[in-house]
């Protein structure tokens, strides 16, 4: 007497089961839709500047010196001197 599990057909079918979610998965993910079209998208002709543009002259670099006088306070003044001389860096 054969057991239920060594049965070819049982096997076979067995098997079957197994490949079905996989094939579902596989045709889920090839129709998702209608194909996809770029949108036109308008775009300039030229790109020109403005009148009275320059590049960028960056000046980080350059000494500020007292930038804090401007406001004229002299509890500020007395801050920043006492910071210059007890700054690290």
């Amino acid at each position: 007497m054969k057991r239920w599990g060594e049965d070819r057909t049982h096997r076979t079918w067995r098997a079957s089961l197994g490949t079905v979610p996989l094939l579902m998965a596989l045709v889920g993910c090839v129709t998702v839709g209608p194909d996809y079209k770029k949108p036109d998208a308008a775009s300039p002709p030229a790109f020109a500047e403005l009148q009275g543009w320059k590049p960028a002259t960056p000046a980080e670099t350059a000494d500020k010196g007292a930038w804090w006088s401007v406001y004229h306070d002299p509890e500020l003044d007395r801050l920043e001197r006492m910071v210059e001389v007890s700054n690290q860096t």
